[in-house]
């Protein structure tokens, strides 16, 4: 029999490894909840704002370029409970609540720029007229230029509307 210490802290003897059985032990019975509860105090120690990495609860996403912020509480939060950042800086600027059928506008088109003179809030459906993307030989995305963009806005207010 082979003796060693209780991976525990509490420095018992235990029998590591025996001539019956081959298995390599760790813990001295019922010693590895203690500590499964310190690694889950650990856990919780350092998460959001305690972990050295907490950016202010910002993320970048990589797949699209827009910014996402932590926000558990805000009415149109996702599954994750983040709301993009556009959105918020608009709705604090203007004191304002946007609503499921609104979209923000980057108006640049950079979509990690959310200053607030970039941003315009409309209609989803006027927002899909706007970034209404063109697609040319080898299939790469383009947005519309902003001339493209005031022309489309002036000719949508001057046209008569339908019944």
């Amino acid at each position: 029999m082979i003796l060693g210490k209780c991976q525990c802290g509490c420095n018992q003897d235990i029998p590591i490894m025996s001539k019956s059985r081959s298995i390599l032990q760790r813990f001295k019975h019922g010693h590895h909840k203690r500590v499964e509860k310190w690694t889950q105090s650990m856990r919780n120690a350092r998460s959001g704002q305690n972990n050295p990495h907490w950016k202010g609860g910002k993320f970048k996403r990589k797949s699209d370029g827009y910014i996402s912020i932590l926000k558990p509480d805000h009415h149109f939060a996702s599954a994750a409970k983040r709301v993009m950042q556009h959105r918020l800086v608009w709705e604090q600027h203007n004191n304002a609540v946007l609503l499921s059928w609104s979209h923000v506008h980057h108006i640049n088109g950079k979509r990690d720029d959310n200053r607030i003179e970039n941003l315009q809030a409309m209609m989803k459906h006027d927002h899909w007229s706007i970034t209404k993307k063109k697609i040319d030989k080898k299939y790469r995305m383009t947005l519309l230029t902003v001339q493209e963009y005031q022309l489309i806005i002036n000719n949508r207010s001057s046209s008569p509307k339908r019944k």
